[in-house]
């Protein structure tokens, strides 16, 4: 499928207008937290992550502005944010994780060109790490239609 362009649904059409409306707003966000306990693997999850993207329309999927009208449009290559975080030498490791999960990477908003999915790898100690993900509403219309 090469930049292929495809009608919104209408769920994702009702959200899109919400989030024309308020595009400061992150309440469309959605998001979660795998928590792993024990050795991690770092670079086994990265393959992994990789071979997914290259395989799933998640992380390929983008919303595109084209003559005045939004498509779904599906890239060629995957379109996804990765990061890592390490906050195993903060005090209150636990504590300073959480409130950034909730104060920071939930707050932040999707942008329509962009990606639709982040992940980011925190490393809250030696034996604990979190895969913590947030996709948008915007993109979950397409699911719920």
């Amino acid at each position: 499928m090469n930049n292929t362009h495809l009608p919104l649904y209408s769920k994702q059409s009702e959200i899109l207008v919400e989030q024309l409306l308020h595009p400061d707003s992150p309440h469309r966000n959605i998001g979660g937290i795998i928590k792993l306990y024990g050795i991690f693997e770092k670079e086994k999850f990265i393959d992994c992550l990789e071979k997914l993207a290259a395989v799933s329309d998640v992380f390929r999927h983008q919303i595109e502005l084209k003559n005045n009208t939004y498509w779904n449009t599906f890239k060629e290559n995957s379109t996804y944010a990765f990061k890592e975080i390490d906050f195993s030498a903060a005090e209150n490791t636990f504590s300073k994780a959480e409130s950034w999960f909730h104060n920071t990477f939930l707050s932040q908003v999707f942008q329509l060109e962009g990606s639709f999915i982040d992940i980011v790898l925190c490393k809250v100690s030696n034996h604990e790490h979190w895969i913590c993900e947030r996709t948008t509403l915007l993109w979950m219309g397409k699911v719920m239609r």
